[in-house]
């Protein structure tokens, strides 16, 4: 890929803290709105008590609004990507090991979250396939905090210039407070929280490095 494309462009805007917060709300806001639309269309209402997250792209059960998950979904696995290498440049080459863990799971989370997204679940002969993509990306995706907060903590010992100790414990201590959520509940809702969990995640990594 050439150092050309708007990729690049991206990555090296990234740098800049102001432009990375604008492209992170901007994400996020396109994603959340993306999956209100898909709800507010679903045939008779949806809950997450009753609906797994991967229903609001069936092409069956929501007919109309499973095209704003399907183009949310894959529009922002795709865009996390440079959030990730922002990530992983910015933390090298100190505990160059787990740094390469953690963006490598990162990388195939946000592949599994593209899969979910093009391959609904509705499709009978592809079912199995949309269900290994859920299982990649929420579990890249989730080793990829996993691995963070081990970084963090081993960066916070060795006394590195970031993160700083108070905003490590209170980024981590609301992750682990919404993941909680995996713990006390099953089935879809705890799919949501799951979700959740690696939203809060991503939002608040950068903002303590």
């Amino acid at each position: 890929m050439e150092k050309g494309t708007l990729f690049w462009r991206i990555l090296k805007e990234y740098e800049d803290k102001s432009f990375r917060m604008k492209y992170l709300y901007t994400l996020y806001g396109f994603f959340i709105s993306c999956l209100i639309m898909a709800q507010i269309l679903f045939p008779g209402g949806y809950s997450i008590k009753e609906y797994y997250i991967s229903d609001q792209g069936s092409t069956t059960q929501n007919p109309a609004g499973c095209w704003f998950f399907i183009i949310g979904t894959a529009i922002t696995s795709i865009s996390l990507i440079p959030h990730l290498l922002y990530i992983h440049h910015k933390l090298m080459p100190r505990l160059a090991p787990l740094n390469f863990l953690m963006t490598l799971s990162g990388i195939i989370g946000c592949g599994g979250l593209f899969v979910v997204a093009v391959v609904p679940n509705s499709l009978p002969d592809l079912e199995h396939i949309h269900d290994w993509g859920a299982n990649f990306a929420f579990g890249g995706l989730g080793l990829a905090a996993f691995f963070s907060f081990l970084i963090g903590v081993f960066r916070v010992f060795l006394k590195e210039e970031y993160p700083k100790i108070l905003h490590f414990i209170g980024a981590y201590s609301l992750i682990i407070g919404v993941g909680l959520g995996l713990v006390l509940f099953t089935g879809t809702v705890q799919q949501w929280f799951g979700l959740f969990t690696i939203l809060v995640w991503g939002f608040l990594v950068p903002l303590i490095y």
